[in-house]
């Protein structure tokens, strides 16, 4: 097999890239070499990835939700998104601001960072409203029932509109 990109991958174990980087993410999988700013997956590496798919270490919401597909922020994606320089910032944090119990994103976009410090006091920042909106669900102190919301789409999805022609 070699060396695969994270779309080959990605296709490959029939998965969405977003699940791989989950598992990078949350330590599940070790990190994958970098070559010319792309990710390369070793098939020591893709093996790996394998069996914990197997162990079913992938977040369990997925089971839930199928087949209606859902977001996640980082797959929400547009020029000067920080998602590649998340664990640069990570390290920066941990190394050198401790005891914080708040985090200020004041140009958040996509919320790719603040994602990283959900487990803290968030205040988010964008100029788009879509992306004010985006921020609310994603960040929001409001308990959701996923179930329940794809009962609602479930039940759209299902009226049929009487065509006057």
């Amino acid at each position: 097999m070699g060396i695969l990109t994270t779309v080959e991958v990605s296709k490959k174990l029939n998965i969405p890239r977003s699940s791989l980087y989950y598992l990078i993410n949350t330590g599940r999988i070790s990190s994958p070499d970098k070559k010319s700013n792309r990710t390369i997956w070793s098939s020591k590496l893709v093996s790996q990835v394998q069996d914990t798919i197997e162990q079913k270490h992938l977040p369990k919401r997925q089971d839930t939700i199928l087949p209606y597909r859902t977001t996640d922020i980082n797959n929400r994606r547009y020029l000067g998104n920080k998602y590649r320089l998340l664990p640069f910032i990570k390290k920066v944090i941990a190394d050198n601001c401790n005891d914080i119990d708040s985090i200020a994103d004041i140009f958040a976009g996509t919320g790719a960072v603040s994602t990283l410090f959900k487990d803290r006091k968030i205040i988010t920042n964008d100029m788009m409203y879509s992306n004010f909106i985006c921020h609310l669900a994603w960040f929001g102190s409001e308990n959701i029932s996923r179930e329940k919301i794809i009962e609602i789409i479930k039940n759209y999805n299902e009226i049929k509109i009487k065509k006057d022609i």
